[in-house]
């Protein structure tokens, strides 16, 4: 048994009837690997869970710098996703086209016992009241930097830099680190 997947389980719900697990920290570190662990843990458990990847959500490769912007990460998981589903109706998030680099179409979220959201940015202040755990990944520099660039279809390796900037100022104003229930190190396989 999980002790994390425990915990959540018998904490209330926030999300309306769910409950929401964020899954934060740099890029590299681990997030999809934990977010996948859980998943199964909770699938095994008969738990209805549905998982948001922040690569959907961001606007390319700048799209953390728009953080409490009316179009920011944060504004659009608050108000197209969160707030309809703690409603109890099914929420919703535009998806980017990495490739064409554009918004692409709308993909819909259903009401869900376990909502996982992962990425950078999914701890961020403004979605905390619907948070009922937030999971901080993290790996050393060298370790993460070597899983992003090794990402068989990433264009990470020109970005790094930048993503690198964008994520310690959004790490530095925002503060995740601080709000999480759980912290992982560098010990996370991903």
């Amino acid at each position: 048994m999980d002790p994390l997947v425990d915990g959540l389980m018998h904490s209330p719900p926030t999300l309306g009837r769910g409950r929401l697990l964020c899954i934060d920290g740099p890029a590299g570190s681990g997030k999809t690997t934990m977010t996948d662990r859980i998943a199964r843990e909770l699938t095994a458990r008969r738990v209805e869970v549905t998982i948001v990847h922040c690569d959907d959500l961001y606007a390319g490769w700048s799209g953390l710098e728009g953080l409490g912007g009316p179009e920011g990460l944060d504004v659009r998981l608050r108000d197209q996703l969160l707030r309809p589903l703690d409603a109890g109706r099914p929420g919703r998030y535009r998806r980017w086209d990495w490739v064409r680099s554009q918004w692409a179409g709308w993909v819909g979220v259903p009401v869900t016992d376990v909502l996982i959201i992962e990425g950078v940015g999914a701890g961020n202040a403004l979605c905390a009241r619907f948070c009922t755990a937030l999971v901080w990944v993290d790996a050393t520099e060298p370790l993460r930097r070597h899983r992003a660039l090794a990402r068989a279809d990433d264009d990470f390796g020109s970005h790094w830099d930048n993503w690198a900037a964008s994520e310690t100022a959004y790490f530095a104003s925002d503060r995740p680190v601080e709000r999480a229930t759980v912290r992982s190190g560098s010990d996370v396989s991903g």
